[in-house]
């Protein structure tokens, strides 16, 4: 007998409830979801609700994590027997077949669709004083002069395709397949993640790395940020509470320039325990013209290494170049310790891939790995 699923559905309560003797006990309600999540609200209105219908108690359990799995876990090892029952969104629940290797459960054999409780539309909803009329409007790649102007809306995969990111700022091309996985990808936003400004994330990083300028709307003006003022803490943007991250503008790069991306996960799709973003140019002669070191999971916010990036200007591009420079990179960044690794650890990766991604950087602007 399957276990009773409610996916914002409630069906099977019906035919168990016309028992003479079911409910004879409380009812639970499963949300692997947090408190105040859109779920949990739905839920507990249900629950309201029905409890006086059926004449027992029905209590919402909130059990997040795990993308939804902990809790579902727990509805499929209880008792078939009406009394404790699942709620969560259908899409989460599709897509974490897709994102995990193995799952705690068989979704289809372990749980049985009640009914659907609710559904509705997202809308976006701006000020009158905006000038924008669609999402559509929000979501573009085009060049701009030389520069390359993206919708806050533009979704991660569109960049990761996208011909004219690949040919001219292929640092960008080179970082999005890092972020999480497909799934993610094919849904997240280049805008989204640059505003939540998370310190281990790649997009915001490499937006600093690239000297990026974040075009804002508020309701009585327009103004463009650098990247370099933007970032002010974990989570923290230079964005007013009325204001609106409408693009992302991306300067070209030097002509020949070459760019490196590096990170390490403790797998892949995880954030980076460290990630170095490089770019480097140079003369005939072979000294360094233009440089640019990034890094995420390295501080607060995400780093440039300013510091390194004057002791690469004008200096021979050299392994003994790049190995004063990751010393002197070491001197700006500021890692802390967690669970993924410990601050000294962090500092060693940022070496080893400090000079790893200048090498690759200058084999690139010399052409050596075509």
């Amino acid at each position: 007998m399957r276990r009773l699923c409610l996916a914002l559905m409630l069906l099977a309560v019906a035919p168990v409830g016309a028992r003479a003797e079911y409910p004879d006990r409380p009812i639970r309600f499963i949300v692997p979801q947090a408190a105040g999540s859109a779920t949990d609200t739905v839920a507990r209105i249900v629950a309201a609700e029905l409890g006086p219908i059926l004449g027992t108690t029905v209590v919402v359990d909130d059990r997040p994590g795990g993308a939804l799995t902990l809790g579902l876990d727990l509805v499929a090892k209880s008792p078939p027997d009406g009394y404790t029952i699942g709620m969560g969104p259908i899409g989460a629940l599709a897509i974490t077949r897709h994102m995990m290797a193995k799952l705690p459960y068989v979704i289809e054999r372990d749980f049985q669709p009640i009914a659907m409780i609710t559904r509705g539309h997202l809308l976006l909803a701006v000020s009158p004083s905006l000038p924008f009329n669609s999402v559509a409007e929000l979501a573009s790649v085009r060049p701009e002069g030389r520069s390359l102007a993206i919708g806050a809306l533009t979704r991660q995969r569109t960049l990761e395709r996208d011909a004219l990111v690949a040919r001219d700022w292929p640092l960008l091309a080179e970082a999005i397949p890092h972020i999480a996985h497909e799934p993610i990808r094919n849904r997240g936003t280049i805008g989204g993640s640059v505003a939540h400004a998370d310190p281990s994330a790649e997009l915001p990083m490499i937006c600093l790395t690239l000297d990026a300028r974040m075009r804002v709307r508020g309701p009585s003006d327009a103004r463009e940020i650098a990247a370099a003022d933007f970032f002010l803490g974990p989570f923290t943007t230079a964005l007013g509470d009325s204001d609106v991250l409408t693009e992302i503008v991306l300067p070209v790069l030097p002509d020949g320039a070459g760019t490196a991306f590096c990170e390490v996960a403790r797998r892949r799709g995880d954030f980076a325990m460290v990630a170095v973003a490089a770019v480097l140019a140079v003369n005939a002669a072979r000294e360094i013209t233009f440089a640019r070191l990034g890094y995420a999971s390295m501080g607060a916010t995400p780093l440039r290494a300013l510091a390194a990036e004057n002791e690469l200007t004008g200096a021979p591009a050299t392994a003994e170049t790049f190995e004063r420079a990751a010393a002197a990179a070491a001197g700006e960044l500021h890692p802390g310790s967690d669970v993924h690794a410990s601050a000294d650890f962090r500092r060693h990766l940022a070496d080893r891939l400090t000079r790893r991604a200048l090498g690759t950087a200058l084999s690139r602007a010399l052409r050596l790995d075509a």
